[in-house]
């Protein structure tokens, strides 16, 4: 994505991201480190409201958390009505919505 041109926002839990992100750009005006524990609602808001005020929108969302996650099934529910976090297997999911 940083080859055709995208801004990017990447996250960890550690400040090891601000290291990434200088070597995937030096110059540090495509990307941008953010430490961020996605098992707290309030950081996914804060993540969104930083890359907005930066940048102005989010175009593509990839998310590659490596964490297992259980818990109640989601079936029946709706977006607000569901735990924020979703999981199956190695990958874990915040949904967040902005209204």
């Amino acid at each position: 994505m940083l080859a055709g041109g995208a801004r990017v926002a990447i996250t960890s839990t550690t400040d090891r991201i601000y290291e990434r992100a200088r070597e995937l750009d030096a110059s540090g005006k495509n990307v941008i480190g953010i430490v961020a524990d996605l098992t707290e609602e309030s950081a996914a808001r804060r993540i969104v409201d930083m890359v907005m005020e930066g940048g102005g929108r989010i175009d593509v969302l990839v998310n590659n958390a490596g964490m297992a996650q259980t818990g109640q099934s989601l079936e029946g529910k709706t977006l607000r009505e569901s735990p924020t976090r979703i999981g199956s297997g190695k990958s874990k999911s915040r949904c967040t919505p902005r209204s």
